[in-house]
């Protein structure tokens, strides 16, 4: 799972902000708005619906709160850029917490992991609001649209996902590949995270049909079909970690 990030900031700080950010978190976020004052953010944040917004130090805490009042459900972090290196970086309400262009790499990453566990159980509540409470839950089948309606698969049959630009290709252990209309990133929030791990910024991976994990300079893992798929390092301990390995005692 990535970020969408949002960016309230003017011109002068704009580009110290974008260069920490991506120095420090990389592939965990997608800046896909950029406003210049508060109430530009307001409009556009409830059209595209960011999960994390950061304001700039030229805007202070009180009018900046106002963002967390967009929805009640899918109301964003919010996170404040200072000046200097605040004492703490831990949140007040309505912030998640602070940062600097001094805040070292662990305290931005960490700050950003515990916005991703926020997002995800806001992702969830969602989920459960819209779900009519009558029709149970299957986790383990998915609904992939088409051009003539919805090709329904049991998850654990979907061996990887590639990610080509807007496009996706679904690949199953039998019936073909599926090419859809549709980010990876779809495919990330919808997949079960118990099963499934994006190894690669354009690969998703089912860990059942892992076949073999090549160790080296760059990780790779070979699946049931044979495909060979290059791991990142920020996922290959996550990979390990999802697998039962047997060590020595």
């Amino acid at each position: 799972m990535y970020l969408r990030l949002a960016l309230v900031v003017t011109d002068e700080h704009r580009y110290t902000i974008e260069t920490k950010l991506r120095s420090c978190v990389g592939d965990a976020i997608r800046i896909i708005s950029i406003c210049g004052s508060i109430d530009e953010a307001r409009v556009r944040s409830a059209l595209v619906e960011p999960d994390v917004i950061i304001i700039g130090p030229e805007f202070d805490a009180l009018s900046a709160s106002m963002l967390s009042r967009l929805d009640v459900v899918v109301s964003p972090q919010l996170i404040l850029w200072a000046d200097r290196a605040p004492e703490h970086s831990d949140g007040v309400d309505p912030f998640t917490g602070y940062v600097s262009q001094e805040s070292p790499k662990d305290v931005v990453v960490s700050l950003f992991e515990l916005c991703a566990r926020h997002v995800a159980q806001r992702r969830s509540m969602r989920t459960q609001m819209f779900r009519s409470p009558e029709a149970p839950y299957h986790p383990d089948i998915i609904a992939l649209p088409d051009h003539s309606g919805l090709v329904v698969r049991p998850t654990d049959s979907i061996i990887h996902v590639k990610g080509e630009g807007n496009y996706t290709q679904v690949t199953f252990d039998r019936g073909g590949d599926i090419l859809m209309s549709r980010t990876i990133g779809d495919y990330e929030d919808a997949l079960p995270e118990n099963t499934f791990l994006r190894v690669h910024r354009s690969h998703i991976i089912n860990i059942r049909h892992v076949r073999r994990i090549i160790r080296g300079k760059m990780m790779r893992v070979i699946l049931s079909n044979g495909d060979e798929i290059e791991v990142s390092d920020a996922k290959r301990d996550i990979l390990l970690g999802m697998i039962n390995i047997v060590r020595r005692k």
